[in-house]
């Protein structure tokens, strides 16, 4: 059987980046915990009062992680308007000229996760869906951490 689209894509990332696992975060118990884990025991997460608040946890971000530097995150399409009028845009060319050394490797040593994501409310007809591949780097040093998958497919509440 031949890969789907987003497998595709995510050993594109893997190639690219050399990670030593990768990881599809499919929603399971087991992958659930053994996140939880891996965040306890490197300090990102932090336990609150189990009797007051189960299975609740302190989550500290790094500063200089990418989600906060909005002047470093583009969208990269072939049609500038797809990026809409709110966002910084690049053609994906260019995107991959500027950034592709970058990412060569930058995973040696670390964890792939891809997390799926929904943009919009389930079985809407506008909803998309999309995963993302991430690195988790437990130092919490400055990094490059995701790369984004979405598919130009949506979702239709309409039967056939």
């Amino acid at each position: 059987m031949s890969p789907t689209p987003l497998e595709s894509w995510v050993d594109e990332a893997a190639t690219l980046t050399k990670p030593d696992n990768v990881v599809w975060c499919d929603g399971s118990d087991q992958i659930y915990q053994a996140l939880v884990e891996e965040d306890l025991r490197t300090g990102v997460f932090f336990n609150l009062d189990a009797k007051t608040y189960h299975n609740c946890y302190l989550h500290r971000s790094h500063p200089g992680d990418m989600a906060r530097t909005e002047h470093l995150t583009f969208i990269c399409t072939p049609d500038k308007e797809d990026a809409g009028p709110n966002n910084n845009w690049k053609s994906p060319t260019e995107a991959k000229e500027r950034v592709g050394a970058l990412f060569q490797g930058c995973m040696k040593g670390r964890t792939l996760h891809v997390p799926p994501y929904i943009m919009g409310p389930m079985r809407h007809s506008c909803t998309i869906h999309g995963a993302n591949a991430q690195a988790r780097i437990p130092s919490r040093e400055p990094h490059i951490s995701s790369f984004q998958y979405t598919t130009k497919e949506v979702t239709s509440d309409k039967q056939g």
